[in-house]
């Protein structure tokens, strides 16, 4: 085991040589230094020392408390002071400065063992807390940092479902600062309109009853229950501007000293769901165009496959639907519109996403040709890749013979 060092400051020699000797007889390491400014020197050039043992009285020169003033100033180091002083105003001098230890040199040997052992366990625990803070400090600065950079609406709401904090993205929604949203409920923080019914504020509308955001935060008051992404939708006005919004929910119960919380994380979805409705509503007018027109429609995917087509161009071409879907479109033309489509017409079209009024020969089921002109249109998926075409066909009275 590596023998702990200290270091002796005492400028009384004889008193030094034999202290050294019944502490190296203890297992200790000792270097002495006579004078406060040795002292200080030996703590700057010798990292190794593990604790300093401090004598008040120094001599000429600066005193021990002086001394470990400055050697604290450059080194977190457990100090402890030896001293014939019993003063009261010596000992609380000696306290503001350190408080691994304070030993009457007439104690004798085993109180200063002991001593030095105490303000080592003091000096390693000390440490430990220190460690533990700078984590703690740490944890709740991330945590922190989580909180306010999170692309979500953060409520931490109290049993009255009051703000207690909330986070960037829930005062930018609100339009208040994050201070001012404190003590404000949930439904006014959102901007929903039922808070202005009744004098009293959010929850005390008739319609609150039915407020699915007011149910799930109670519950998980109650219960402890959390919630995960519970569809909210609530009537809002933002700069005079009335509107229907959307969001997802998630509660969770949070205990910390100061009380229970509920933790309430809002997506703000009004904006998807709008354009959800719009392709739903986009494909439904899909759908009856192709049951309804009367022009040939079909859709190929970004192979050139046909996915989809209509009853009139099947009845066009004297096709069952099963024997068109999962076949090229250029499989229906002739060899001359065929080559034009391949080296011309697709190329462009799936690099400008649409072409117009192309000639082209169609080949029906018995063998006649039908003369179109195709115009089409690309969609895109989500992501803004080619999803499949929309491509409309108009039959000509006369017989192409030119184009595709």
């Amino acid at each position: 085991m590596t023998k702990k060092k200290l270091l002796l400051v005492e400028d009384e020699v004889i008193v030094a040589m034999n202290t050294k000797l019944n502490l190296e007889g203890n297992n200790f390491e000792v270097t002495v230094a006579h004078e406060g400014m040795k002292a200080i020197e030996a703590i700057k050039n010798d990292p190794s020392i593990d604790l300093v043992l401090m004598d008040i009285d120094l001599g000429s020169g600066i005193d021990g408390t002086e001394t470990a003033i400055s050697i604290l100033s450059h080194r977190d180091i457990p100090v402890v002071f030896l001293t014939s002083h019993t003063e009261k105003h010596i000992v609380d001098k000696v306290k503001g400065i350190t408080r691994y230890g304070y030993v009457m040199k007439s104690s004798g040997e085993f109180v200063l063992l002991e001593a030095i052992t105490m303000a080592f366990e003091l000096y390693e625990t000390n440490k430990q807390l220190c460690a533990q803070k700078e984590n703690s400090v740490q944890n709740a600065t991330e945590l922190s940092f989580i909180y306010e950079h999170t692309p979500v609406l953060l409520l931490l709401l109290d049993s009255d479902r009051q703000v207690y904090k909330a986070n960037a993205v829930a005062a930018d929604f609100s339009g208040y600062s994050k201070q001012n949203l404190i003590g404000k409920r949930s439904g006014e923080a959102l901007n929903c309109i039922y808070h202005l019914e009744h004098p009293k504020g959010c929850g005390f509308s008739p319609n609150c009853r039915f407020c699915c955001l007011r149910q799930i935060v109670m519950e998980t008051f109650q219960t402890g229950k959390c919630h995960n992404r519970v569809e909210v939708i609530l009537p809002t006005a933002k700069d005079e501007d009335e509107m229907e919004s959307v969001f997802l929910a998630s509660t969770s119960i949070l205990t910390v000293k100061k009380g229970e919380f509920v933790l309430v994380a809002i997506e703000d979805i009004t904006e998807l769901r709008s354009i959800e409705n719009q392709f739903i509503l986009q494909r439904e007018h899909y759908r009856l165009l192709h049951s309804q027109t009367s022009l040939m429609i079909h859709s190929i995917d970004e192979d050139g496959v046909v996915i989809d087509v209509n009853e009139y161009w099947l009845q066009k071409m004297g096709y069952d639907k099963s024997e068109v879907i999962g076949r090229k479109s250029v499989d229906f033309l002739t060899d001359q519109s065929k080559e034009n489509a391949v080296n011309i017409f697709l190329p462009k079209f799936y690099d400008t996403g649409f072409v117009i009024d192309i000639s082209y020969q169609f080949i029906k089921k018995n063998g006649e040709k039908l003369p179109v002109l195709l115009s089409a249109i690309s969609e895109k998926d989500v992501h803004g890749n080619f999803s499949h075409s929309v491509a409309i066909l108009k039959e000509v009275e006369e017989k192409v013979t030119t184009g595709e």
